[in-house]
């Protein structure tokens, strides 16, 4: 395959494939295989000498920090994105920032402060709509969540500076503290210099539980408010097929003379057909 690479409009089934091909359990299994990993480390890579085998070790426990960090991020950017009105939902998942105004630095800096009404209205409650056993319920679901995503805010920042390093091209290094066998972590900072962070054994175990956390928060929260109905509004498509195809011909490739074609098909999940909308509770 060669590096051209040609153009296509978005219409609303590029926008539906562009905007829903996200895989909220993605990370989640990532995260598991990446532990089965961790712990059968010395079957998987019996071969390779000790000294490698630490730097494997070290790496894969890298590895699960920054998958939970990365999973964070994804949280925040749909809970930003369901806040929006739905017709703009694809511009704003594919543009939110890392830092910066509306970005998901700026949202966990600030959530541990939030009012209880921000949480109803990130929630998508309307007490107007709600009996007095579900506004209750909303209560009780809303405290739990201020809880964890508490947590949540607490391990992002934390581990942020150590998730950009890794990301921007692997630039962080580990090395042994001689003096009592941690690892020592360094990162690049702005300055031009490294940050040292000094970690023990099972330091990563933390990423595990925040990975369960998130994984909740999607399939408890996310899934239920983006629901079939907010879904077709967002892409101003007919969602009451079971599933769709459109095949696409386009000559505005780098060659005119070679036009391309491909078929994207979307099958619809189940939940999209449930005409009543489920109230997210966690």
């Amino acid at each position: 395959m060669d590096d051209k690479r040609g153009k296509l409009s978005r219409d609303e089934l590029t926008g539906l494939h562009f905007g829903f091909g996200y895989n909220l359990h993605y990370r989640y299994y990532k995260c598991r295989l990446l532990e089965d990993n961790l712990d059968r480390i010395d079957e998987l890579f019996s071969e390779i000498r000790d000294k490698q085998r630490d730097d494997m070790t070290s790496m894969l426990e890298i590895e699960l920090v920054t998958n939970a960090v990365q999973y964070c991020s994804d949280l925040a950017i749909l809970f930003l994105t369901s806040m929006k009105p739905p017709t703009e939902y694809i511009k704003t998942v594919s543009s939110v920032h890392d830092t910066g105004s509306g970005s998901v630095s700026e949202f966990y800096e600030k959530i541990p402060e939030q009012s209880d009404d921000y949480f109803w209205n990130l929630f998508g409650y309307n007490r107007i709509d709600l009996t007095d056993n579900e506004i209750l319920k909303g209560e009780r679901s809303i405290e739990r969540f201020k809880k964890d995503i508490k947590i949540i805010s607490k391990y992002f920042r934390r581990h942020y500076q150590l998730y950009t390093g890794y990301k921007h091209g692997m630039r962080i290094f580990v090395l042994k503290n001689e003096y009592n066998g941690n690892n020592l972590i360094f990162m690049p900072t702005q300055r031009g210099d490294f940050d040292i962070a000094e970690v023990g054994a099972m330091w990563y175990l933390q990423s595990i539980e925040i990975v369960g956390m998130v994984h909740r928060m999607f399939t408890e929260i996310i899934e239920p408010l983006i629901s079939w109905i907010p879904l077709a509004q967002m892409t101003d498509t007919d969602l009451q097929t079971e599933k769709f195809e459109k095949t696409i011909t386009t000559d505005k490739t780098p060659d005119p003379e070679r036009p391309f074609g491909f078929k994207i098909r979307v099958a619809f999940p189940w939940k999209i057909h449930n005409t009543d909308r489920r109230i997210p509770y966690y």
